[in-house]
């Protein structure tokens, strides 16, 4: 617990200060209100009308498009939003369905942001190049999200700090932008996410117990990180947190396997195995208060067995389904990865490893 305690009071001393100087920084965003500020003034710079969007497509690779898609599809169910489309594979038979789709829209009802922070992504380059051949005619409104120290600098630019690291930028314009101009309200999606930084650290026992039982069970070999989740409209938003745990913690040969199941589905493929089978997973068991009282029930049936059991386990419900309770539930995220990997003594910003096929792919 020392451990945790010392390095949450280096992380008060980060969280609150948005000056970004070191890679933690990111958790001090929400409390800048200049990114939403420079933000709302690049949508007004560019004269485009949130309310008449009928199409966002937002041009990035994976963190830079994680976070905002899992706020994004939580919440397209629960009120009227542009549709969002994101271009974060290579893939020129769903750009041109796409392109189909944009012909019956004019230039006011589509706005496209493309977002890298090098701005020589090499996947990011390469769709916007795609998209761009399938309409050359036609001027639809344009965003470019790079990074403070990126070369290339296109007209209607806004900046990410360089300390600031993909999966960690959902609160930067990385987020805010595509999901403002969705109408999804980020002044509430940010109060959830300070909310939620101000109990870290008021009541700061509760996260570490949380914190200290999940290191407990992965040093007893239960490495892999089970996400059972009993609303499947929060699918999303634990695809978002498996790459977050994914590349933060699996350094060094170490850290959580993350993988997500679906209840009720996944008990007729995966429960024999969770309870039978070898004993290597842990579970969070997440859904939303009352959002379906027959999931409900079977989720309360789940948690008792994996008590009787003796199978790690813990449950995180979301009280409600808005802007609110889903930046809390990232934030919280947040501080719960950068203290795990400080258990586990791993970097928890970069992605080594990733690069790897990046090196192949600039020789091929």
């Amino acid at each position: 617990m020392q451990k945790l305690q010392d390095y949450l009071q280096q992380l008060k001393e980060i969280a609150f200060d948005p000056i970004y100087t070191t890679k933690e920084s990111f958790l001090a965003l929400p409390f800048d209100e200049t990114v939403l500020q420079k933000t709302k003034e690049a949508i007004l710079k560019t004269g485009v009308n949130p309310t008449s969007l009928k199409h966002i497509i937002v041009i990035g690779i994976g963190g830079s498009c994680w976070g905002a898609r899992a706020i994004y599809d939580a919440l397209k169910s629960e009120k009227p939003l542009a549709e969002m489309h994101f271009l974060d594979q290579i893939e020129p038979d769903n750009i041109e369905k796409l392109a189909l789709k944009l012909q019956d829209y004019s230039t006011d009802q589509v706005a496209i942001i493309n977002i890298s922070k090098s701005g020589t992504t090499a996947e990011v380059t390469t769709n916007y190049k795609l998209l761009k051949e399938t309409h050359p005619n036609r001027n639809f409104p344009e965003f470019f999200i790079r990074g403070e120290s990126a070369t290339k600098k296109e007209d209607n630019v806004l900046t990410l700090p360089d300390k600031v690291g993909g999966r960690f930028s959902v609160f930067s314009t990385v987020g805010l932008l595509p999901l403002e101009l969705a109408g999804i309200d980020t002044e509430a999606l940010l109060e959830g996410a300070r909310q939620a930084t101000k109990e870290v650290f008021v009541d700061p026992q509760n996260l570490m117990q949380q914190i200290s039982s999940i290191f407990e069970a992965y040093q007893k070999e239960k490495t892999v990180y089970n996400m059972f989740v009993f609303s499947k409209e929060l699918l999303s938003l634990t695809e978002w947190q498996k790459q977050l745990l994914g590349e933060s913690l699996g350094k060094d040969k170490k850290g959580l396997l993350p993988v997500i199941s679906q209840g009720s589905r996944d008990l007729h493929s995966l429960q024999q195995y969770f309870v039978g089978g070898k004993q290597i997973v842990q579970h969070e068991i997440i859904s939303v208060r009352g959002k379906n009282a027959f999931q409900d029930t079977i989720k309360d049936a789940v948690l008792e067995i994996y008590q009787e059991e003796g199978i790690p386990c813990r449950e995180t419900i979301l009280e409600q389904l808005n802007e609110h309770d889903l930046g809390y539930f990232i934030q919280t995220n947040f501080f719960e990865t950068l203290l795990l990997a400080h258990l586990m003594e791993v970097n928890p910003f970069g992605q080594p490893d990733v690069e790897g096929y990046k090196r192949k792919l600039k020789d091929l």
